[in-house]
């Protein structure tokens, strides 16, 4: 299912069934939101109203304090001390090897702050509650060395994720958009997760490397 809400201050969502979870992800991220010829400080403001945030699963009711039961969309948010376009094309060239699907888009604070700020969008092949998508997200950000925002992970399970925003700052960051592969597999990440949990704990999930090896079942995906 999806649930939207317009702004941080909202506490109702908008339940949508017309399309699947990431079909939906992926359409927005097609045709985003445009907030062009703002300043900086104007984003803020836009960002906190207007901005369309987005969670996909099942939620137990309509409001923002309700318990979100699972998620069917895999977020990782992405601060990085380098370059939008070197970092996803790496990041692409990876979840492609995977052969899932995905999206990588500008945040709407890439070319305001420094660095690449990114979001990445994976489909799931189920929807999985806060254990399962916790091993999940532990894993794949270990295997793409990346080091994400752990808030979805770690203290809310609630966390949106805002929408793409094309703004004049982000403008030359292009998104990438892949839904030629399938929903990531989520019994294989979690059966490699625990098959070695202490491989996959914050603090090595979020060390940056330049090179490592996708896990051994991923690698017949290449091809």
């Amino acid at each position: 299912m999806i649930y939207l809400t317009n702004g941080l201050l909202n506490k109702q969502y908008t339940q949508l069934d017309d399309l699947p979870d990431f079909s939906h992800l992926a359409k927005a991220t097609r045709g985003p939101q445009e907030a062009l010829n703002m300043t900086d400080e104007q984003l803020v403001e836009y960002k906190s109203s207007s901005v369309t945030y987005a969670l996909y699963g099942a939620v137990n009711g309509q409001q923002r304090r309700d318990d979100v039961l699972n998620r069917s969309v895999l977020f990782i948010d992405i601060d990085d001390e380098s370059d939008y376009q070197t970092l996803s094309n790496r990041l692409a060239n990876m979840l492609t090897a995977l052969g899932i699907n995905f999206v990588i888009y500008p945040t709407i604070s890439n070319g305001i702050k420094d660095g690449a700020r990114m979001r990445i969008g994976v489909e799931l092949d189920k929807a999985v509650e806060l254990t399962a998508y916790r091993k999940i997200w532990l894993v794949i950000t270990h295997q793409l060395h990346v080091k994400g925002d752990i808030t979805a992970i770690n203290s809310s399970f609630k966390q949106l994720q805002g929408l793409y925003v094309k703004t004049s700052q982000n403008a030359l960051n292009e998104p990438i958009i892949a839904t030629d592969g399938a929903g990531l597999p989520v019994d294989k990440f979690v059966s490699v997760y625990e098959k070695n949990a202490g491989k996959y704990q914050l603090k090595k999930a979020h060390e940056s490397k330049a090179s490592g090896n996708l896990p051994r079942w991923a690698q017949t995906n290449r091809n």
